[in-house]
């Protein structure tokens, strides 16, 4: 591994290199008695190179780090203590937490130096930033990337998170600092999976885990308001239950709590800002936070603990994408709507009677989404997304991906369709998904006329030309982030609600646009929610005795 970037190299702060010259780089001097006068471009660059303040906050800061990872250091079977970052944007989160690994990584390397010409053999910290939209593969590709762990698309999530573990367990990474958590959304069938490989991470490496984002603590990440965030028993990346705030002293002789250091380009530190971020202990104790400080001693995790491993799940054993069969309670005298009243509903927001019957719906599909992630095995949609990857690679699908979402949905293969598609030759069938793939990522279309278009391309296909079970995966794998899964439960499901769906010709593009109904009546309670979010709850509460779908 190279430690440093060669002349005119440049090495991102997210890898090894680069971190290593962050942390090692001595800050700008400004000019001494004597010196000859500087160039303007000298003296810009002088300017533009932040110093960080080194205030009486972030000292502390870095010993609460320092006292959570000494705490950590002998605990085998869970994940450690972890701390918590949070604050409004442009506080100085991410300056603060860089100072910290800094300190950290010098602390370290003071400590174990590496003999004499030879590079470090250990790697103390570690930095990544959540990518926008991250998915558990893409998150785990980041930790990777850190190392320079050689990745392709053909890896799997699993095989990745492995080589990540060893090496990171290998190289000797005592502390993972992760920026902008914000950025994971719980709620979401990504962000959930996502969440759940961190605590994954958490308890297979052993190093103490420091996030920081914008007022996470108000999220559903940190909140436990989502079946797969933190505070969640059995579901998070890290350690803590609903975080304790350190609030700072109201007295205002008194020193400050928690406060972001200044990154004023001239070093005063009246340039802190107004609104501070709070530093949270993950887990915290059992007591309220102290206003005086905000040190806490982790507390054991217990049986409802976010530390604890994540129930083992029963193998699929009913059609479609989830293995379990939990229904929610289903709604009574429901008014039903027709199909050309609901493509309406867009229109018609005063309409009291539809804006209640969705209202209503909105409270059994939180309540099945809630039971669908805490009942189904975050590995279940693995092949799903693998699928997904590739087609964004290649454009388009082939009869390997077809035949894996059949044993993915759980339908019979032993069928004529199956016969006549297996003759087509693949380039044929690939010619087809890539003008249906095209169709339905086509974002100047609505989400229904795009689903619609695409449908009628791959009915083409044997196998594809009635029913829209197996099509709607087959489309949902080419635009994972507009199309959603329909099949027999989720008709189960719609008809429960209230909301018919007849079974005339452009079914899947008028489901749809009930979905877009659903979301656009939503409000904040759709908030992070996708069209592939709502057919998942559907599937939750439409568990019925039949086998594979429609």
């Amino acid at each position: 591994m190279q430690d440093r970037p060669t002349p005119g190299q440049h090495w991102p702060i997210t890898t090894w290199q680069g971190w290593q010259h962050f942390a090692t780089t001595p800050p700008p001097t400004a000019p001494q008695p004597g010196e000859p006068p500087r160039s303007t471009e000298e003296r810009l660059a002088y300017h533009s190179a932040f110093v960080t303040v080194r205030t009486p906050a972030i000292n502390t800061l870095a010993t609460q780090v320092r006292t959570l990872m000494l705490l950590g250091r002998h605990q085998q079977t869970t994940a450690r203590p972890s701390l918590i970052v949070t604050g409004p944007a442009a506080a100085g989160k991410t300056t603060a937490l860089l100072e910290v690994g800094r300190t950290c990584h010098l602390a370290h390397t003071r400590k174990h130096p590496a003999p004499p010409g030879l590079a470090h053999q250990q790697v103390p910290v570690a930095y990544l930033l959540v990518p926008p939209g991250a998915t558990a593969k893409t998150l785990a590709t980041q930790f990777a990337r850190y190392l320079g762990i050689p990745t392709t698309t053909r890896m799997t999530q699993t095989q990745i998170t492995q080589a990540v573990c060893h090496t990171y367990t290998t190289a000797g990474v005592r502390l993972v600092l992760i920026d902008e958590i914000h950025r994971l959304n719980p709620r979401t069938t990504t962000g959930a999976e996502a969440a759940g490989l961190l605590k994954d991470l958490t308890e297979r490496i052993k190093a103490t885990f420091v996030y920081t984002g914008i007022d996470v603590a108000a999220t559903p990440l940190f909140t436990g308001a989502a079946p797969n965030s933190p505070a969640a028993p059995a579901s998070s990346p890290a350690a803590p239950s609903p975080p304790a705030t350190a609030r700072p002293d109201p007295s205002p002789t008194s020193s400050p709590t928690w406060r972001t250091p200044s990154t004023s380009p001239t070093t005063h530190p009246t340039h802190s800002p107004a609104t501070p971020p709070t530093s949270t202990n993950a887990p915290p104790a059992a007591s309220e936070a102290s206003p005086a400080s905000s040190a806490k001693q982790p507390s054991p995790p217990s049986a409802t603990a976010p530390n604890a491993s994540p129930r083992k799940h029963s193998k699929p054993s009913s059609s479609t994408t989830s293995p379990k069969k939990q229904a929610a309670p289903a709604p009574a005298n429901r008014p039903k709507r027709h199909d050309a009243d609901v493509k309406k509903s867009a229109d018609t927001p005063n309409d009291e009677d539809f804006a209640a019957l969705y209202d209503r719906a909105w409270d059994i599909l939180i309540f099945a989404r809630a039971g669908y992630l805490d009942d189904v095995s975050a590995h279940y949609d693995e092949v799903l997304h693998e699928i997904a990857q590739r087609t964004e690679h290649t454009g388009s699908l082939g009869k390997t991906d077809i035949a894996a979402l059949v044993v993915w949905k759980r339908l019979t293969a032993q069928t004529r369709w199956a016969t006549d598609l297996m003759s087509l030759p693949d380039t044929h069938v690939r010619a087809v998904t890539e003008q249906a793939v095209t169709a339905v990522r086509d974002t100047t279309l609505p989400r229904s006329e795009a689903a619609r278009t695409g449908r009628g391309i791959i009915a083409e296909l044997p196998g594809l030309r009635t029913g829209d079970a197996l099509a709607s995966a087959v489309l949902t794998a080419a635009a994972p982030q507009r199309m959603a899964v329909y099949d027999r439960r989720v008709q189960h499901a719609l008809d429960t609600l209230g909301l018919t769906l007849t079974p005339a010709p452009g079914r899947y593009g008028r489901y749809l646009q009930l979905l877009d109904d659903l979301l656009s009546h939503g409000a904040a309670r759709a908030d992070g929610w996708s069209a592939r979010d709502i057919d998942t709850a559907l599937y939750q509460m439409g568990a019925n005795p039949h086998p594979a779908g429609t």
